[in-house]
C-alpha cells in the first residue's frame, strides 16, 4: 500500500530521473554545438594556408617572438622574415642569391654581420640549425623558425 512516505519516496525518484534527463540532453546539446563549431572551423581552413613562428634572438638578452604568421603554403624562411619586418618596421638586408647558394641575411633590425668579431645571423627551424639559405628552406605548417646572432654555430 502506498503510505505518505513511499509516496514522498517515489516523487524523490521521479524527481531526480527527470534532472538526470534533463542534464543529459543539455550536455548532448552542448556537445553537438562544439563539433559544429569544429567542423565548421575545419571547412573553412585552407590547405594553402600555412602557420609558422619565429624567435629573434639578437644576441645580447633581447629576444623578439612572433607566432601564428599566416602564409601560403610554399613559401620560405625568407618570406615569413620579409614579412615580419615589414609588418613591424624592422630592417632587413641581405646578399642576393649567388649561384646555387641563395641569399646571405646581413643585418636583421639594426643588427649587422660582424665578421671581425665572428658573428654572423643564423637560423634554426624546429631546434635544428639549417643546411640552406633562407630563401631555399620551405615551410611547413607549424614550423618555428630561430635566427640568432652570435659568433657560436651549435649543430644539433
Amino acid at each position: 500500500m502506498l503510505n505518505k512516505k513511499n509516496i514522498l519516496n517515489l516523487f524523490f525518484i521521479v524527481i531526480i530521473f527527470f534532472a538526470g534527463v534533463v542534464i543529459g540532453i543539455s550536455i548532448n546539446i552542448n556537445k553537438d554545438a562544439v563539433n559544429d563549431g569544429e567542423e565548421e572551423y575545419s571547412q573553412n581552413t585552407s590547405d594553402d594556408i600555412i602557420f609558422a613562428n619565429l624567435m629573434v634572438d639578437y644576441g645580447n638578452g633581447k629576444v623578439k617572438t612572433y607566432n601564428n604568421i599566416e602564409l601560403k603554403q610554399g613559401q620560405s624562411v625568407l618570406n615569413l622574415l620579409e614579412k615580419i619586418c615589414a609588418d613591424n618596421n624592422l630592417e632587413l638586408e641581405y646578399d642576393p642569391p649567388k649561384d646555387s647558394l641563395g641569399v646571405f641575411i646581413t643585418n636583421i633590425d639594426g643588427i649587422v654581420n660582424d665578421g671581425s668579431s665572428n658573428k654572423w645571423w643564423t637560423y634554426w627551424v624546429n631546434n635544428k640549425m639549417a643546411m640552406k639559405a633562407a630563401d631555399q628552406f620551405i615551410l611547413q605548417d607549424g614550423d618555428i623558425i630561430e635566427w640568432k646572432y652570435g659568433a657560436q654555430i651549435e649543430f644539433e
